[in-house]
């Protein structure tokens, strides 16, 4: 199971619903400080990917319209990650490894199988003596 594709922007400042856009800005100047990757120490390798996504959030959140779309949405949002927390904590890690690399094989037998269906569709074009192939 895959990830909802649109985040959970009140998780992901660690505020209600119902916070106020003081509330919400108090929270994304203290996650900001703490994942800014100028904020980090020296020799601190940071992966930017953790400030983005509360930078998306805010940015969402701090609009009184796009927090008006976004909250229409809202339960719907909330529901599949409900739904995806819950399947992660019921999953086997070591059966979704599993899954994951009986993925990868499968995604990687099918590539050479289209890379020996090209070859032999040239080979069959040439052997026949077709100039435009």
């Amino acid at each position: 199971m895959q990830p909802p594709s649109k985040a959970d922007y009140y998780v992901s400042l660690g505020v209600q619903q119902s916070a106020t856009a003081q509330e919400i800005r108090q929270a994304y100047r203290a996650l900001a400080l703490k994942y800014h990757p100028d904020k980090q120490g020296q020799g601190v390798n940071v992966d930017a990917k953790e400030f983005r996504k509360i930078q998306e959030a805010y940015e969402a959140l701090r609009d009184e319209s796009k927090r008006a779309q976004y909250d229409e949405f809202y339960v719907y949002i909330q529901r599949e990650w409900v739904e995806y927390r819950r399947w992660q904590k019921t999953e086997d890690p070591f059966e979704q490894k599993r899954r994951l690399r009986a993925e990868e094989r499968q995604k990687r037998a099918m590539a050479n199988e289209n890379a020996r269906m090209q070859t032999r569709a040239w080979g069959n074009a040439f052997e026949s003596g077709e100039k435009d192939f």
